[in-house]
């Protein structure tokens, strides 16, 4: 679970608040972190997609106490944010693949055994504020 006790909803957990907190961003700031992970942290960009990495699975040093069980459990959490679990041909629970689509926002999350990729769609917005041309 993302949360010290099972019965904890998204909303309600400790270190999260609510569903704006599992948002994309929400994901990246809390998780991929340079505690969490060091350099692998810092994003890259690719074809106007940023590409994020962290770690949510339980006993991360950013927060031994929050975090993931397994993949049901991440993926469980974001459903209730508004993502939706795309099919995978592993039904295991070390793998989730969640996908997030609000407004001109678009993100997919990957869930591998604790570690986790969030890869977020550069809007036309963003890319305008960074002095990039959309196209």
């Amino acid at each position: 679970m993302i949360a010290h006790e099972s019965t904890a909803s998204p909303a309600t957990a400790p270190g999260i608040h609510g569903a704006a907190a599992l948002a994309p961003r929400g994901l990246i700031e809390r998780y991929c972190t340079p505690q969490a992970v060091g350099d692998l942290a810092d994003p890259i960009s690719l074809h106007n997609v940023r590409v994020t990495r962290g770690w949510c699975g339980r006993g991360g040093e950013a927060d031994p106490q929050i975090g993931s069980d397994d993949g049901h459990d991440f993926a469980e959490h974001l459903e209730a944010a508004g993502w939706r679990r795309l099919p995978t041909a592993d039904p295991s629970p070390r793998v989730a693949f969640m996908v997030f689509a609000r407004g001109d926002e678009l993100a997919l999350a990957e869930y591998r055994e604790g570690e986790l990729t969030v890869s977020e769609r550069e809007s036309a917005t963003r890319l305008r504020e960074h002095g990039n041309n959309p196209s």
